[in-house]
């Protein structure tokens, strides 16, 4: 809610459809935030730097999105907000140094610890939203290339231990340029879990390929030597769907999917990828190009829906 004095509400809706607001967050700016953090206990609401102008009015005034976010301060840090999902209200307030996001990869609370974890694909300013113009994407130059994010984890300590102020979250690692990775995914079983793989489109650094021309494996535990592409100069790829095997038990055993367009042809395809080595299993050519979306899930009901 914007105005003079915004208001985030986080609510949850229960089986029967009714809504519970879990916390309502005033002392925080109206910014564009795309998604949530949320781990088995907690709701983490991070409030990166996509200021609206005038607590949100400039949306109405300037009718874009892009142009009413403020220009980036490099000394406004993002702020993390830990809320309860079972009782309800704020537990615990960090920051960190300024970033942009649109997804997390996934969150999970610490098993060994009172910390939570949460894993995002991060931008360190706002000027990605300028390389998404129509024009930018169809005529890349190497200062107007949309750049993907990078891997960014970040470890919020001891969350609840009894504190009034504003605690520093600690970033663990961020991955390189060459593994960058959006619209990640993971097995869904995982999510909210401790875990190891994550997938999502990449770019191969060395070219200027509008979009992404790779998907990406990650692994989180052996980032120097474990991670692994599949690709193709003259592909875009898109989001990956990770579908497990039925009666799997480790975390890669699935297929990864991806609706790829191979620019040559004019033409789409659905590849299916094994997930332990990012192999070719299979593909299904189409008669057309298939226009690339951004989010998808699996319908195990035989039905595939990307």
């Amino acid at each position: 809610l914007g105005g003079r004095f915004p208001t985030y509400k986080v609510f949850k809706i229960k089986g029967d459809g009714t809504v519970d607001i879990l916390a309502e967050v005033k002392d925080a700016p109206a910014s564009y935030l795309h998604s949530l953090a949320l781990t088995s206990k907690y709701v983490i609401l991070i409030v990166w730097q996509a200021h609206f102008g005038k607590g949100g009015l400039d949306l109405a005034e300037k009718k874009n999105m892009v142009q009413a976010i403020e220009k980036w301060n490099p000394d406004i840090p993002s702020v993390f907000y830990v809320i309860d999902r079972k009782n309800g209200g704020i537990a615990a307030k960090y920051q960190s140094p300024p970033f942009f996001c649109f997804h997390q990869v996934n969150a999970f609370d610490d098993p060994n610890t009172d910390d939570v974890v949460i894993d995002m694909s991060v931008y360190d300013n706002i000027t990605v939203l300028d390389t998404l113009y129509v024009d930018k994407l169809r005529d890349p130059t190497p200062e107007t290339l949309f750049r993907l994010g990078r891997t960014r984890r970040f470890r919020l300590s001891s969350v609840t231990a009894p504190s009034e102020e504003t605690r520093e979250a600690i970033v663990e690692f961020t991955a390189s340029e060459a593994d960058a990775i959006e619209l990640p995914t993971i097995h869904p079983a995982f999510n909210c879990k401790p875990y190891r793989y994550a997938y999502g489109i990449n770019r191969n650094p060395s070219t200027l390929h509008t979009f992404a021309d790779r998907i990406i494996r990650l692994d989180m535990e052996n980032r120097e030597g474990g991670n692994k592409t599949w690709g193709a100069p003259g592909y875009t790829t898109s989001e990956p769907i990770f579908v497990p095997r039925p009666g799997g038990d480790a975390e890669d055993d699935g297929v990864v999917l991806s609706v790829v367009l191979d620019v040559e042809k004019g033409r789409s395809m659905l590849v299916i990828l094994d997930a332990k080595d990012m192999e070719e299993v299979a593909r299904a050519e189409m008669q057309t190009a298939f226009p690339i979306g951004f989010h998808g899930v699996w319908n195990h009901n035989d039905v595939a829906a990307l």
